[in-house]
């Protein structure tokens, strides 16, 4: 699997041969194949340049993607985990909720800014503003906490989140 920044001149070369739908098919039979290369195909000139003799750049390997219909971090990326379809899909969940528990952070940020800038010009309703918003998020927090863990061993009181 070539992986940017790695050596070795080969690289380019077995990315073609393990990537290619025809077996055994090289950089410069990719240019051949079909009489004019495969949908966009690789140019000639680029082709005997790959079978060996330098390293490709991102264009030519976002190309290379293309053109074989790989994810390109499947090129890039470390190979065994390139290998394992599964656990790319659950990085790529895991950094999908990572990216949404930073646009919702975001928001809240900016609500509560909304509110504390409305608070400034209302301060005689700042104290029952500030105690609706605690309570609201405590029950929340209350109710997920009892959501993921279940109730307090002992069968204490669990308050409003017993509710839930």
């Amino acid at each position: 699997m070539l992986r940017a920044g790695t050596g070795g001149r080969e690289d380019a070369g077995r990315l073609v041969a393990g990537c290619s739908p025809v077996p055994g098919l090289t950089c410069a039979g990719t240019s051949d194949a079909g009489g004019d290369g495969l949908s966009g195909g690789v140019r000639q000139p680029l082709a005997g340049r790959l079978d060996g003799k330098r390293r490709i750049n991102l264009d030519e390997t976002i190309g290379f993607a293309e053109v074989f219909g790989l994810d390109l971090r499947n090129l890039v990326g470390p190979p065994q985990l390139a290998a394992k379809a599964r656990a790319m899909e659950l990085i790529d969940e895991i950094l999908d909720a990572f990216r949404a528990t930073q646009r919702a952070n975001m928001a809240f940020i900016e609500a509560r800014d909304a509110l504390d800038a409305y608070l400034a010009d209302h301060p005689d309703v700042r104290e029952e503003a500030d105690v609706m918003v605690s309570n609201a998020m405590a029950e929340k927090a209350s109710k997920t906490m009892l959501k993921m863990h279940g109730p307090p061993p002992g069968g204490g009181d669990t308050g409003p989140a017993a509710e839930a």
